[in-house]
């Protein structure tokens, strides 16, 4: 198994809904971006000139789009960051996240049956379907948190999953989803007035997230707990990776081997499909969705979880053996 499985719905899809789960509660607060303040750290202080992980796309006909890859947690560098690609993505017509939070944040209607997907319909509850002590891990890690509400027990195990991770980020790791950088980038386009645009959407990312069985998000959880104490660590290592622009170590980070025992043969057929329908099969659907962006003859900065631009299927590789030229944008310290 990979070591993304650890935490990679915190890194690539669970943060977008942390600020829409809390609306499980009769109490629910619409959430808001905090508001994007400006480093006072010089740029080349934090950055080297090859950061962030950038790329300008290019048509036969000379349309452009820049894709960018992202990591949806991280600290006040993030604010570095944003100030060296402020000039890209102004000079774009668009920006186009894998979905637009503010707007399904918005969407009551539509979040509210979306997430009725993941109550039980049986009449049970999470401690029908939860080991008991995994049940008092998650809720112990969930109060410290502050994250557990006793509604969350007619939820099922794949959002208990995206608690504990979300928790386990608040608890064991200095990165915050208010410094990820989709949270910068929409704040930064809805202040200018800019056109957002969703390469995927909600509905979808809360529908896949669903889908998979119980028992692999039991064996998520267990995994979880076992690598809690580095769990800090390992992101820590990603976004050093990420924010020195050090493609070959991030992408060794987000494919390393982590040893987790021997698993059944029915286990590894449920985590080989998490992996393909999480990245492999949204990749496709992401070159797809920059190939329309780019044929519709606008300039897009497209930015979506750097996890997809890794690997034989990442967007980098799939783009470029589709014709296009995928070049490395490098920043200078004049920028």
């Amino acid at each position: 198994m990979k070591r993304y499985l650890t935490f990679f719905l915190a890194l690539i899809i669970a943060l977008s809904f942390l600020g829409g789960c809390d609306k499980i509660g009769t109490n629910s607060t619409t959430t808001t971006t905090n508001p994007i303040t400006t480093t006072t750290q010089p740029i080349s202080d934090v950055l080297n000139d090859n950061a962030p992980m950038m790329w300008r796309v290019t048509g036969e006909n000379g349309q452009t789009l820049y894709l960018f890859g992202t990591v949806h947690v991280g600290d006040k560098r993030n604010e570095a960051v944003l100030s060296r690609i402020a000039p890209t993505m102004d000079s774009c017509d668009a920006l186009a996240v894998e979905f637009d939070s503010v707007a399904y944040q918005e969407d009551l209607k539509t979040m509210m049956q979306d997430m009725a997907q993941y109550v039980y319909a049986d009449g049970t509850k999470i401690t029908d379907h939860l080991p008991n002590d995994l049940y008092k891990k998650c809720v112990n890690l969930m109060k410290d948190a502050n994250l557990y509400m006793s509604a969350l027990d007619y939820y099922n195990v794949s959002m208990w999953y995206q608690y504990a991770d979300n928790a386990a980020l608040l608890k064991h790791s200095n990165l915050l989803s208010d410094y990820g950088m989709e949270t910068l980038l929409l704040d930064k386009a809805y202040k200018q007035n800019m056109e957002v645009l969703s390469v995927e959407s909600g509905s979808f990312q809360m529908a896949l997230l669903n889908s998979f069985p119980e028992e692999l998000f039991i064996f998520l959880l267990q995994n979880l707990f076992a690598n809690i104490d580095t769990y800090g660590k390992s992101l820590d290592e990603l976004y050093t990776a990420w924010l020195d622009s050090d493609f070959e170590k991030f992408t060794a980070c987000v494919l390393a081997d982590s040893e987790v025992g021997e698993l059944s043969p029915e286990l590894i057929a449920m985590i080989d499909d998490y992996n393909k329908k999480l990245m492999d099969d949204r990749n496709v659907g992401m070159a797809d969705k920059a190939e329309e962006y780019i044929k519709s003859g606008k300039t897009i900065f497209f930015a979506v979880g750097a996890a997809h631009m890794v690997g034989e299927t990442g967007l980098v590789k799939t783009l470029t053996d589709r014709g296009y030229t995928v070049e490395r944008v490098s920043f200078t310290q004049a920028n």
